[in-house]
């Protein structure tokens, strides 16, 4: 079922799962939409936890506010959580959801029992990263969505793993439907957000890490570097494992993050 509120007057786009509490809410990465997870929802009968998804602001349906922020991702998905009365979630976000998980920690904390940063980091971008962000802005406005997600995407995925151009297809396609302006204001939002090195420093609440071993987006020396940051960690690193973990490991993401969310039930008891 999809589902429609409304965060700094656009529509947010969403698809609450019955099933049982806790609440785990998925946050996809920049390019992606929601759709991503659907192999990560457990089905009726043997879920522990009720599922949910949310497409962030541009992507999935979910309308563009002027002048997009990681703040504003944010608060796209709190505005989700009143809608559906959730008090309390397990947050699961992918590289860039991962910042928007950040974000909601430092900003709305008393919403998280846990947060997992799957292929993702607190760091705010080095200068040359900005510089990327800048040209690779230039070529999505100039080429395209579709195009500029299947360059960008080709190389994050491990050499070994055998299924990428199926997952590359499937990519492209859901970038049809996203206006390269879209895209190019993520990219902007990204490049321009702040580091949480304080915000792990600072948890109250358990953080999870799934690490690609050949990630090229966040190398895994540089994440390994955030795990000591917080007081609870749940520290994953994947061989043979790039930025797409819960495409090229699937089943083994799906057991940390289930894992994950018996810790964090267990903590809060």
């Amino acid at each position: 079922m999809i589902k429609t509120t409304v965060s700094n007057g656009q529509p947010v786009t969403y698809s609450p799962e019955g099933g049982n509490s806790p609440v785990v809410t998925f946050l996809h990465g920049f390019c992606e939409d929601s759709r991503m997870w659907k192999d990560f929802i457990p089905s009726k009968n043997t879920r522990s936890w009720r599922a949910l998804t949310i497409n962030l602001p541009g992507f999935g349906g979910s309308g563009m506010p002027e002048q997009l922020s990681i703040r504003k991702m944010a608060e796209a998905v709190k505005s989700v959580w009143q809608a559906e009365n959730i008090k309390k979630s397990i947050l699961v976000g992918h590289s860039m959801g991962g910042y928007v998980g950040l974000e909601v920690l430092a900003g709305f904390p008393e919403y998280l029992l846990g947060l997992s940063l799957f292929h993702s980091h607190p760091y705010a971008d080095a200068e040359e990263v900005k510089q990327r962000r800048n040209r690779a802005n230039e070529f999505v406005l100039k080429h395209g969505s579709p195009t500029f997600a299947h360059q960008m995407f080709n190389g994050f995925f491990d050499d070994a793993f055998n299924d990428k151009d199926s997952i590359l297809s499937l990519i492209k396609h859901w970038m049809e439907s996203t206006p390269p302006e879209n895209v190019a204001a993520a990219n902007t939002a990204m490049k321009n957000r702040k580091d949480h090195c304080p915000t792990l420093v600072n948890a109250q609440i358990p953080i999870q890490f799934i690490i690609g071993k050949t990630d090229i987006a966040v190398p895994a020396g540089k994440a390994v570097e955030q795990t000591i940051l917080p007081k609870i960690a749940d520290i994953h690193i994947l061989e043979n494992t790039g930025h797409m973990g819960m495409f090229e490991r699937k089943e083994e993401t799906f057991t940390m993050i289930n894992n994950f969310v018996d810790i964090c039930t267990s903590l809060q008891r």
